[in-house]
């Protein structure tokens, strides 16, 4: 069993985006999470949905949420 996976990289990768915003985080955030492919983001919900009582996983969520919208629906 591996000690870390994928997407807890990624929740550690996006985590002081949310917990220290800066000008710059929503710039990052869009980046980081266009460069997530498809399969991999839908495991990484998987796993916010696992971790719900963790820190800013809701907003992590809806910022995923955000992306795969239609840009006109943003």
């Amino acid at each position: 069993m591996p000690i870390t996976t994928e997407e807890r990289t990624l929740y550690d990768l996006l985590f002081p985006h949310f917990r220290n915003r800066s000008a710059e985080s929503p710039r990052a955030l869009k980046g980081i999470i266009a460069e997530i492919p498809s399969g991999l983001r839908q495991r990484l919900r998987d796993y916010l949905t696992e971790v719900a009582r963790r820190p800013f996983v809701a907003q992590m969520r809806a910022a995923l949420d955000r992306e795969d919208q239609p840009p006109e629906m943003r």
